[in-house]
């Protein structure tokens, strides 16, 4: 069903005509659209062209227009709409100033942030003279994290650029400026800038009346027209006529544009753009002004004052403000307002007429100087005051932050003051909660001026306590983060008490200002204090579970973990829970019986059972009886509510190799995680007829009982090593799964966070931290096992050349040094400065010192590796998110769903970023080799300048071994963020040794806006151009797969990239519990077909990539497609006319072009639409590349073969042509023979025939 955005734009479209003949109505039609909406439908009707760049979150002016090229494909002027895609914010820019370079009427559609960043870029445009209109939504620029809200600090860094400004207050005048700003730049040859507030005007519905073809005509016209030149410096540049956008870049009239100037023509080119063409805007700007009003009865001016007349209050302000502020004077009578439209170039002269008879100036400003200066707007307002005018700054909505009418009212009755105050802000609120005031006054203290920076016009606070979590428990997690004797930025308790509780209630407003604030960092975990709250919740059928491990290992948002114990292993948990210590003479016995006792359940019920079956065969004295079955009584209480099942894998089939070895599966869920998405229960239906788990609603009952198993798990120790390999080596069982069984990765990353239900997002992070977890900790302990063995050495040669000193001559300066230490127990930093006076032959008190301090270096950085401040231990990775949907769940305050350090950085440069982090982090990782190095030398007694090189150790000097025991640094986005624009950055990451592993969460968007190549889909296949990083393609649908190639990545000591197909419920139009499914179709259609390049591997390219893991059987790709809502309309329904033309879609791609145009692709009575059947069949040929790629299947193949099968059937013909004629050869020799030998017998007769003729005696 069409919207009611759209139903207006054909309105519209019909009333004013989409060909070369104008309509001569000269009113509008009314009707009701939000600004990007409203604008991307007048720029669709005035311009040729529109460039459209990548952002998060999507610019709406950019959505607009492509739904206005898709739909009506012609201009006013009939002329096509053109569309430029670009992967960023500056991309975009730089593409619409290319096409006003070519003549075209060009506009784009950015966040004001974005712009802002793109300031250089604007300046060009000024410097070419193009007459382009950038329109501008308000967006706050990044301080301490993010900000999708509105705030002016970037259009106020753009008003020194040379572009004019025009700043929309609602709809209309976002409108009515497009038009004005299309006429001012294109006569001026100066770029305009057009700005709207984001949620009070860009998406915003209002009522507005669109321009009608006789006011485009008369106002604007057609850019292709040639205009006369009024102006004397445009004369003396092109005559008396003009283009009305000139065509820069012709091939009929060339120059060299953009060249690089001398300090003379550089510094002159700029005094003379400001004299001939930036002098003029302002003149033209009023004389368009005046001619808009003629024509529509709408006068605008540069700065415009409503309300009294020669008020002695006068607001000052800009933009969708000065509404209210109207209505505010309005109510107070005694106030006007002056509202600025035009904010470059600075209507001064305007500003100071209107403001020269007020006694008090209220200058409004959505910006904060963050040098403590007063704003912006406020400084250029305050020399236009009269000498007896106050001036008073007001800022309001700054990151926005919510402005309420009461507050605006009480800053206007404000008595003058110095400094700036800041609207609906409490700078020192009074707190409930003890350990909130207590900041409070500590600021109030040292900073007594901070109540007096800002105001509120005493409203309630509408904020509601929300119902807070029903586990009231602080997760075992994060019971060890944080003390009272530590309350820095990092401590969770802090954190936690003095901000989250605020967010947790649903009162976030009542925040005050305070250092932490300004920092802007979040402590580990704080989203395991978060409550998701949803409706249902998996419920476990013990006995029908079969332990595969699919729905722990599967669950996004880690709320269903398992664990796996040995009888033994949960009686000792148990009784180390308190209360059941009479049980432990009994304790192998008991797990005996367990072991016996087959019976899947609650863990009270196999308790009881298995205590009965032990006391019926051998029971004990009724005295010792009576205390262990209390001990048994209060184990059950302890353990009773965990289910423990067994499993075939884990129990049955350990029993069989060994009586008592089997184990006892547990799988508990935390309703605090959970969101009810139904993945693992769908997966659990895949599994059995009658599956373990089914959603079901919550009850108190079920609830309560949930609550208390998670409490038990989170006491129980992990499952073992040996446990998990043997697990993941049984056939059935993914090695992914088994990964996660360890408490380690399956809670690498906690739940809590606003991720939607379902998201495959964090299925693939969540199982991607679990394994890198999981790989590092054996490096870890490795790392550490060589400290504690260099220490232990260093340790014992101290103790040696102590013993040394016992003998010295100066015995006495180690005794007095001694003496001076007041503790019992002497550390060795305190023993080194002890000592350093000793002298004696037989001790050199220098080199004793360097074996002490080293010593404690290394007992300082084990320390930091094992356990650290907060007993997590040195991070075994580090991450950084590129923006996107991943960063706007992982990262939004003040939820931290990571035990590691994380950074959201800013597109584009996050490729940069990553590369600065992970050389600081490997000179942290360095350190520690420098110090081992320098040890081991210092043991076999090495040279002074031995040890002394070792403090020149690089990253780079390490060995493979050094640098596996280096933590990783993970850098994670989308195709779009670090495809397209951090492409060029990525190919430098991916050709460099730094051990950064790209993670591309893909969503197989695919371009199908239009039918060309979409490089955000062959990223990967990019990736393998570089050869000299670890490149894989791989999917949550795949986790053996999955599981080998991050494994692989993380062995491989340079750069890394891993793309990993991640469907999205709600953006992809599928329910939640089927995005596993989802991955599987796409994977069986070879949309994400699997492959690994491994550039270590043995052999030549071809040889190192792996396609190992992909399907055997594969499905149409089309089933796929047609699955997912997105797609929907790429899909219809085959008509009786159609059928005869129809062809199934893996026919219609083998056609050339020219039969395919004559045939229709078809999927289960479905037509596809051609362009996106054409998309797919570049997904299937870029299956079809790596299978030539692997040299598996290529058309060299089959010719290498029919060539082979020539040679060996030539040289087969010359064998036998060979033997032929050796045959003839020996017969031919045998003959001759046999010849010979007949006609000498027959000779040989005649002969003697002959001779006994002649003989007369015969």
């Amino acid at each position: 069903m069409p919207s009611f955005a759209e139903i207006a734009n054909r309105i519209y479209r019909k009333v004013i005509g989409a060909d070369n003949t104008l309509q001569t109505d000269s009113h509008g039609i009314t009707t009701t659209l939000n600004g990007s909406v409203a604008v991307a439908t007048v720029e669709s009707i005035l311009s040729e062209a529109a460039a459209c760049g990548e952002a998060f979150p999507p610019e709406k002016g950019s959505i607009a227009w492509r739904n206005e090229q898709q739909r009506q494909q012609v201009n006013l002027f009939g002329k096509p709409l053109l569309n430029i895609e670009s992967g960023s914010a500056r991309g975009a820019l730089s593409a619409a100033m290319g096409l006003a370079m070519a003549g075209k009427r060009a506009s784009c559609s950015l966040w004001s942030s974005d712009l802002a960043n793109a300031q250089d870029l604007v300046r060009r445009a000024v410097g070419h003279h193009l007459p382009l209109v950038i329109h501008a939504t308000s967006k706050a620029l990044p301080l301490n994290g993010e900000s999708h809200e509105d705030s002016d600090e970037g259009i106020h860094q753009l008003r020194d650029s040379g572009a004019f400004i025009l700043y929309a207050q609602n709809v209309q005048e976002a409108i009515d400026f497009t038009l004005i700003a299309r006429a001012v730049a294109e006569k001026a040859l100066v770029p305009g800038i057009v700005i709207m507030d984001g949620h009070e005007t860009a998406s915003s519905p209002q009522q507005i009346e669109l321009p009608s073809p006789e006011l485009i005509e008369n106002l604007v016209g057609n850019y292709a027209d040639s205009i006369p030149v009024a102006e004397p410096a445009q004369q003396l540049v092109f005559g008396e006529e003009r283009r009305r956008v000139p065509n820069w870049y012709s091939l009929d009239n060339p120059t060299l544009q953009g060249s690089y100037r001398d300090p003379y023509s550089f510094g002159l080119g700029t005094i003379s753009h400001t004299k001939f063409f930036g002098a003029l805007v302002q003149e033209i700007l009023q004389d368009t002004f005046t001619g808009f009003a003629q024509l529509t009865g709408r006068n605008y001016s540069a700065v415009t004052y409503l309300g009294k007349k020669r008020a002695k209050k006068i607001i000052v302000c800009y933009g969708s403000i000065t509404g209210r502020c109207n209505n505010i004077s309005n109510q107070l009578k005694e106030i006007a307002v002056a509202s600025i439209h035009l904010l470059a170039p600075f209507p001064a002269k305007t500003l100071h007429e209107t403001l020269q008879n007020c006694s008090e100036a209220i200058i409004l400003d959505r910006s904060e100087s963050l040098l403590d200066e007063k704003p912006q707007l406020y400084r250029e307002v305050l020399p236009l005051l009269s000498h007896n005018c106050k001036a008073n700054s007001v800022i309001y909505g700054v990151g926005g932050l919510p402005v309420h009418d009461s507050d605006l009212v009480a800053a206007f009755k404000a008595p003058h003051h110095d400094d700036a105050i800041r609207v609906g802000v409490t700078p020192l609120p009074n707190n409930s909660n003890p350990k909130q005031q207590v900041l409070t006054d500590l600021l109030e203290r040292n900073y007594p001026e901070l109540g007096e920076l800002g105001i509120t016009g005493g409203r309630e606070n509408n904020s509601h306590p929300s119902t807070p979590s029903n586990s009231q428990h602080t997760p075992m997690a994060v019971r060890h983060l944080g003390s009272d004797q530590d309350s820095g930025y990092q401590n969770l308790s802090r954190f936690w008490d003095q901000t989250g509780v605020l967010y947790r209630d649903g009162m976030e407003s009542n925040q005050g200002i305070d250092p932490f604030a300004a920092v802007g960092h979040i402590p580990p975990l704080t989203s395991t204090f978060i409550t998701t709250g949803c409706n249902t919740l998996p419920l476990l059928n013990p006995e029908q579970c079969t332990g595969c491990g699919k729905c722990w290992s599967n669950c996004p948002d880690s709320a269903i973990v398992a664990v796996s114990l040995s009888p033994t292993q949960l009686l000792e948990a148990g009784i180390k829970m308190g209360g059941a210590d009479a049980l432990r003479p009994h304790l192998s016995k008991l797990a005996k019986q367990m072991s016996l006792t087959i019976n899947s359940g609650e863990a009270k019920e196999l308790l009881e059972k298995s205590w009965d079956e032990l006391m019926t065969h051998s029971p004990l004295p009724d005295e010792r009886r009576t205390s262990a079955e209390d001990a048994i009584s209060q184990l059950a209480s302890n353990i009773g509510e965990l289910p423990l099942i067994h499993t075939e894998p884990l129990f049955h089939h350990p029993e069989r190799l060994k009586a008592q070895s089997g184990e006892l599966l547990s799988i508990v869920v935390n309703p605090d995680s959970c969101k009810g998405c139904g993945i693992c229960a769908e997966l659990c239906k895949t599994e059995s007829d009658t599956p373990a788990l089914t959603m079901q609603e919550q009850s108190d009952e079920e609830l309560d009982h949930a609550y208390k198993s998670w409490r038990v798990w989170e006491q129980l120790p992990d499952s073992s090593s040996t446990t998990i390999i043997d697990y993941g080596a049984r056939p059935e069982i993914s090695t992914l799964n088994a990964t996660m069984l360890s408490r380690h990765a399956s809670m690498a990353m906690a739940g809590g966070d606003s991720a939607e239900p379902g998201s495959g997002e964090k299925i693939a992070i969540r199982q991607l931290l679990g394994i890198t977890e999981y790989h590092q900790q054996p490096m870890v302990h490795r790392l550490l096992e060589n400290i504690d063995e260099t220490h232990q050495k260093l340790l014992s040669g101290i103790r040696e050349k102590l013993a040394v000193a016992s003998h010295a001559d100066d015995l006495s300066s180690l005794a007095e040094g001694l003496e001076s230490v007041s503790s019992r127990q002497i550390d060795l930093s305190a023993l080194a400065e002890k000592t350093a006076n000793i002298e004696s032959d037989g001790v050199n008190a220098e080199e004793l010192k360097e074996w002490i301090n080293l010593a404690e270096r290394i007992r300082t950085e084990r320390e930091r590796i094992a356990s650290g401040e907060h007993s997590l231990g040195r991070s075994r990775y580090s991450m950084v998110f590129a923006p996107g949907t991943a960063a706007a769940w992982a990262g939004t305050f003040p939820s931290n769903p990571f035990q590691v350090p994380v950074v959201i950085g800013s597109a584009g440069e996050v490729g940069a970023l990553a590369s600065g982090l992970i050389e600081g982090q490997l000179e942290q990782a360095t350190e520690i080799h420098r110090i081992l190095r320098k040890a081991k030398l210092l043991l076999k007694n090495g040279s002074l300048a031995e040890r002394k090189a070792t403090e020149q150790l690089v990253w780079g000097d390490l060995s493979r071994d050094e640098l596996q025991q280096s933590p990783p640094l993970l850098l994670i986005g989308n195709d779009t963020t670090l495809g397209a624009e951090s492409a060029g950055e990525l190919i430098w990451l991916l050709n460099s040794r730094l051990p950064i592993k790209v993670i591309v969460l893909a969503e197989m968007d695919l371009g199908f806006s239009d039918t060309h190549s979409d490089a955000r889909s062959e990223l990967a296949l990019t990736a393998l151009s570089q050869r000299n990083a670890y490149v894989a393609q791989s999917s949550i649908a795949a986790p053996d797969h999955l599981n080998r190639v991050v494994r692989e990545s993380l062995r491989h000591s340079g750069p890394a990239l891993l793309r990993i197909y991640v469907p999205s419920p709600q953006r992809h139009g599928f329910n939640p519990e089927a995005t596993i499914r989802q991955a599987e179709l796409a994977l069986n259609g070879h949309a994400t077909p699997l492959f690994s390049y491994n550039p270590t591997a043995d052999g030549v390219f071809g040889t190192r990539i792996s396609l190992e893991g992909n399907p055997t059987e594969s499905r149409s790709i089309a089933e796929w497609a047609i699955s997912e809502e997105r797609f929907s309309g790429q899909f219809t329904s085959l008509s009786n006319g159609q059928k005869s033309k129809a062809v199934e879609l893996e026919e219609w791609l083998k056609l050339d072009t020219r039969a395919q145009n004559n045939k229709i692709p078809v999927f289960e009575e479905h037509a596809i639409n051609p362009g996106f059947a054409s998309r797919l069949g570049q997904l299937l040929e870029q299956w079809q590349m790596l299978q030539e790629l692997a040299g598996i299947v290529t058309p060299f193949t089959e010719q290498v073969k029919r060539e082979a099968e020539s040679n060996i059937s030539a040289d087969h013909q010359r064998e036998i042509d060979e033997l032929n004629r050796e045959h003839q050869e020996e017969l031919q020799t045998l003959r001759n023979r046999l010849e010979s030998e007949i006609t000498q017998r027959i000779t040989d007769q005649l002969v003697a025939l002959t001779d006994s003729q002649s003989d007369p005696d015969q």
